[in-house]
């Protein structure tokens, strides 16, 4: 069964952006050790037991990316969205749903993760960094963002672009602070509604996130990111739910970007020496592609053949 857990840290602020959205700032008893901006914390909660005969676990853990810069130890913030219909029959976001100003919540202070400059593409070479981002999916890229700025107040984010999806405009999370990086530091960002129908005054990009890549698509969002997507011009990163990333490898593929993954690397037959310019982070469990499904397997490995033809 699992344990209780000791609450050691505070909600110091809650933002509601959506209905459903809401930025979660939380402040830990003690600050936790350094971190690189794309890592996750595992916050937790204890739920009441009404039922004694309900076998669900006490406690409820869930690892989240923070969102704040990586200089913020004693003050974090992530972005949490409620989903209706969780995958987990015991989701933390539900128990976080009744978290105000000063609850207290767990927060395991050891920091993971390898969603980070340093463990993925390391160094640009003159390329542009694509950051893809489905609803919350947006947080590991703040957090880059975040901690560049802090380190260097002028940087320039002119080979940064930021393609964000949302359900509509209202969902558009941290849109001032964007807005003052793409002003005041050259940041591209592009914005797409998966629900368009629900703003009738958006004349943006329309769609999910990952369809902007899409064959007759992909050349108007190349125009609007000013950038070509080819890996010799760009490394592309990616977050969000599995359709959006998977979605985004599959129609990247044939552009010749590599994805990191090493079993997908095997399945797919991609040589050695093709550097890895395809990256990406998964918030759900299931794998983001099927890989016992060898119709798909046997249509990525032909869009790989022909990308290394062309």
């Amino acid at each position: 069964m699992t344990r209780v857990l000791d609450y050691n840290a505070t909600v110091t602020r809650r933002i509601e952006v959506a209905s459903g959205l809401d930025i979660f700032q939380i402040a830990p008893d003690e600050p936790i050790p350094p971190f690189e901006a794309g890592q996750y914390l595992t916050l937790g909660l204890n739920r009441s037991r009404e039922d004694p005969d309900d076998p669900r676990p006490l406690s409820v853990l869930r690892p989240m990316t923070i969102t704040s810069g990586g200089q913020q130890t004693d003050q974090l913030e992530f972005l949490v969205q409620h989903v209706d219909k969780p995958e987990s029959r015991l989701p933390l976001t539900h128990l976080m749903w009744d978290l105000k100003k000063e609850s207290r919540i767990y927060l395991r202070t050891a920091v993971t993760g390898r969603f980070t400059e340093s463990s993925t593409y390391n160094n640009l070479n003159g390329r542009r960094l694509v950051m893809v981002a489905g609803g919350t999916g947006v947080a590991p890229f703040l957090s880059m963002i975040r901690t560049k700025i802090a380190q260097q107040s002028d940087v320039s984010l002119m080979d940064h672009i930021l393609l964000l999806g949302a359900y509509n405009p209202n969902y558009l999370s941290h849109l001032d602070e964007i807005h003052q990086w793409v002003e005041n530091h050259g940041l591209i960002f592009v914005p797409t509604m998966s629900r368009p129908h629900e703003s009738l005054e958006w004349s943006g990009l329309k769609g999910r996130v990952d369809q902007c890549f899409a064959k007759e698509r992909i050349h108007e969002t190349e125009q609007l990111m000013r950038c070509a997507l080819h890996p010799r011009e760009a490394v592309v990163m990616v977050c969000g739910l599995g359709d959006v990333v998977s979605g985004t490898i599959q129609n990247l593929l044939s552009r010749g970007f590599v994805p990191e993954n090493r079993r997908m690397r095997k399945l797919l037959e991609v040589s050695p020496e093709h550097q890895s310019s395809l990256f990406y982070e998964q918030y759900d469990a299931e794998p983001i592609l099927d890989f016992r499904n060898e119709h798909l397997l046997n249509s990525l490995r032909e869009k790989w053949s022909q990308c290394k033809a062309a």
